[in-house]
């Protein structure tokens, strides 16, 4: 009777974190000028991050794409693709976050911690006062991997 009662107390504590973190999500959406919706629909959701942080429209398809599973009858190959794809979709988020960490004036330490904890980082600037999203901020369309330092 113990192990279900300790079974229901984490499947209710994952649920409030989701349902905390899709209101942090959310909200930054709404301080960027995007429809708070906008964040759930999935594939659409990410096309609307990749619009907030003025980033080249070919980081949505390395998001999406490594969004695939693919199968393949080598279990070896298998495992090294999906390691590929877990790198892309990580370097094509951070890439994302950067940009809307510059955009609300913080540095390339807050963008890792917004790749790495979105479920932790994305409730606090939403919910937080102290974030203001600057659109004006000048930002690259490839993060910090341009090769063009001169911001646009």
């Amino acid at each position: 009777m113990h192990i279900s009662g300790f079974i229901i107390f984490i499947i209710v504590l994952v649920l409030i974190l989701f349902i905390i973190g899709i209101i942090g999500n959310w909200k930054v959406y709404k301080k960027a000028g995007k429809k708070g919706w906008e964040c759930i629909v999935p594939i659409y959701g990410y096309w609307v991050l990749v619009e907030i942080a003025e980033a080249n429209w070919w980081w949505f398809l390395v998001i999406i794409v490594s969004s695939i599973n693919f199968r393949f009858s080598d279990p070896n190959l298998q495992f090294d693709i999906a390691i590929g794809l877990f790198f892309a979709k990580i370097i094509g988020t951070f890439v994302c976050y950067y940009n809307i960490a510059k955009k609300f004036k913080k540095d390339t330490g807050f963008a890792v911690l917004m790749t790495i904890f979105p479920f932790v980082m994305l409730p606090i600037v939403g919910f937080s006062d102290k974030y203001k999203f600057d659109n004006k901020v000048k930002v690259t369309p490839n993060g910090p991997f341009d090769s063009n330092k001169n911001k646009r």
